[in-house]
C-alpha cells in the first residue's frame, strides 16, 4: 500500500502536461526510492473533499503563522486575527503604526 501523503502540485507543468508534487510536511518534492522527482498528471491523483470544519483548520492555521512572520506588522496582524491578545494589550506604538499603515489602503 502506497503511503497517503497531503501534497500542493505545482503550476508549471513539463512538456508531458504533468506536474511535480510539493510535501506539505516539508516542502521538499515528493520522490521515488531512487531519488527522483514524481511527476503526476491531473488525472493520476484524488482530491479530497474539504468542508467547513477542514476550511475553518487550515484557516486557522494559515493565520498562525502569521505570528512568526520576521515583519512586526504581519505579527501585529497576525495577532488581532487570532485574537490572542484584546485591543488594549496592543501596544500603542505598535497599534499606531498599523493604522497609519492601512489607514492608506483604505
Amino acid at each position: 500500500m502506497v503511503p497517503r501523503v497531503p501534497v500542493l502540485l505545482e503550476e508549471q507543468q513539463d512538456a508531458d502536461g504533468k506536474v511535480r508534487a510539493i510535501r506539505i510536511l516539508d516542502g521538499q518534492f515528493l520522490k521515488d526510492a531512487k531519488g527522483v522527482d514524481l511527476r503526476f498528471a491531473s488525472n493520476d491523483l484524488n482530491t479530497t473533499d474539504v468542508d467547513m470544519r477542514l476550511r475553518s483548520a487550515i484557516q486557522q492555521t494559515l493565520d498562525s503563522l502569521d505570528l512568526v512572520d520576521p515583519d512586526p506588522v504581519v505579527r501585529l496582524n497576525g495577532v488581532e486575527k487570532t485574537r490572542i491578545l484584546p485591543e488594549a494589550a496592543i501596544h500603542p506604538c505598535a497599534a499606531s503604526q498599523a493604522w497609519q499603515r492601512n489607514r492608506w489602503r483604505s
